[in-house]
């Protein structure tokens, strides 16, 4: 295993466990894995008003796939507070793969229970359209 790939292994671990120790934090990943077994995934997932947590969900975007804008359906329970991409490289520096994260990060607002849905896609016209979805139901309490 390349130096690379275990300096990002220890800065991620590094970073899940600090998120772990804050109050009021969680994190959803959903990984390529999960889409090979099934092209529709939801999760569900209860937090209390004033948690802020993530959505990682495994992209693509040099291939020209891409996740789409979060769809709240109720913006009264859940606010979208940031969206970043994070590239995945190999063991190699010159390896670097196209694949990556795109990470969300929600804030419950009050109580309640909302849906956010994501569809992955070549959005262009004449593009694939609708690869993979993903729900995630969240019940604020």
């Amino acid at each position: 295993m390349g130096r690379g790939l275990l300096l990002v292994l220890a800065v991620v671990a590094a970073s899940l466990t600090a998120a772990g120790c804050a109050k009021n934090e969680t994190r959803v990943d959903v990984t390529y894995g999960d889409f090979v077994r099934d092209i529709d995934v939801t999760r569900t997932i209860d937090v209390a008003p004033g948690t802020v947590f993530e959505v990682s969900l495994f992209s693509n975007p040099q291939s020209g796939f891409k996740w789409s804008e979060a769809e709240v359906s109720e913006a009264i329970v859940l606010s979208e507070r940031n969206r970043e991409f994070v590239p995945l490289y190999g063991e190699q520096p010159h390896e670097k793969e196209p694949s990556g994260l795109d990470v969300f990060t929600f804030e419950a607002l009050c109580k309640g229970q909302t849906r956010v849905g994501f569809l992955y896609s070549r959005p262009w016209d004449g593009g694939q359209q609708t690869v993979w979805t993903f729900t995630l139901v969240v019940r604020v309490s």
